[in-house]
Parts: C-alpha cells; structure tokens; sequence
C-alpha cells in the first residue's frame, strides 16, 4: 500500500521534470532557428554583395580589355607622323574637319538622345574598329565615350568643367596611337587607328581647349 502511494506521489513529479525539459529543448530550438537563420541571412547578404561586386569587376575588365584590342593596331600601315608634310597634314585636318559627325550606331544614337536633352552636340565619331567597339560624343557640357562590350555599349560621361589636360599619341606602323582626355574622374580614352582618325583627334583636342580654356 504504501509503495503505491509513493509511486502515486512520485510520478507527476517525473512527469512535470518531462514537460520541463521539454519546454526548455523548445526553447533552445528556437533560440538555435533564430541564430541559424541570422546567420542564413547574413551569409545571403554577403554574397549578393560579392557577386555585384565581381560582376562589377568583370564589367570593367571586359571595358579595358575591349579598350586594349581595339586600340592594339592599326587599320593599315600608319606613317610616322613627322614623315607628312605640313601642307599634308593641314588638307587632312581640313577633310577631318568637315567628318566630324558621324552616324552612330542605333544603340549609340538612342543613348545620346536619352543623355543629352538640352545640350548641343558638336563632334560624334567613331574609332573605325571591327565593329566600332569605340565611339565618342562631344556636346557644350560634356564628353561621352562609348565602349561596346558583347552587343552592348556602355558609357561614361565626363563633364567638360572635370578636364585637367590631354593625352595625344600617333599611330606609327602597325601600332595604334591614343587621345586622352585627362579628367579628375580618370581618363577618357579613344584610340587612334590611323592618321585620319589622329587628325580627327587634333580637331578634338583644339575644340576641347576652347571649350574648356586648357
């Protein structure tokens, strides 16, 4: 008899210790959710962050690399700059004078339309490489370089009050040559495939000077 009412006594007891464990393990549950979800979510941030910023950089890379082959050689033979005459050179840099307007791609042509509403447009050309993988825009306030990457271009507009110099290198043989216009955003580049397009450069760069009073 009384060994059944000590078990009677004792068994809720045992049981109340179950519920309590129980309770408990949920909790800690819970808690361990909550921590593992944190950290989930935490670890989802972080990698959104470093696959916009991979991507990013992959971008960049393909811009300079498109910038690289574009502007690696010449369309042709370039003669040496100081083997052309003066009289030579002032009948090409009229001729380029009057080319300095050029039809853009479509792509090209809408984003100008899109980027420059209000603004005056002076000077569109295009590198002349395979599949004119380089143009540039001149306006009243600012210098567009367009860079194709794939079938899209991209662009980088800098404001003419941002220009600090200039870059100017002929092509010579097999080798292009560059303009440069130095920004204090960084450097908008446009290759030189051949003496036309270096003449074309020239009429830039004393257009700039003008515009900007470098």
């Amino acid at each position: 008899m009384n060994d059944e009412v000590k078990e009677n006594t004792e068994q809720p007891a045992a049981e109340k210790q179950v519920d309590e464990v129980a309770v408990k393990a949920q909790e800690v549950g819970k808690k361990l959710s909550g921590f593992l979800g944190g950290i989930a979510e935490k670890a989802k941030n972080i990698d959104m962050k470093e696959l916009a910023e991979k991507a990013k950089q992959k971008v960049s890379e393909a811009k300079d690399k498109a910038n690289e082959l574009s502007a690696g050689k010449t369309d042709d033979f370039a003669r040496p700059r100081e083997e052309i005459s003066l009289d030579q050179m002032k009948e090409l840099f009229h001729k380029m004078s009057g080319q300095m307007i050029e039809q853009m791609p479509p792509l090209v042509e809408a984003m100008l339309m899109d980027m420059c509403v209000g603004d005056q447009m002076i000077f569109k050309i295009l590198s002349g490489a395979p599949s004119d993988t380089a143009a540039l825009a001149l306006t009243t306030k600012s210098l567009l370089c367009f860079a194709k990457v794939s079938d899209q271009y991209s662009c980088t507009v800098y404001p003419l009050t941002s220009v600090q110099g200039f870059f100017l290198q002929p092509p010579r043989g097999e080798t292009a040559g560059r303009f440069s216009a130095l920004t204090d955003m960084g450097e908008a580049r446009f290759p030189l495939l051949s003496v036309e397009s270096y003449c074309k450069a020239l009429v830039l760069y004393r257009k700039l000077r003008e515009l900007t009073g470098k």
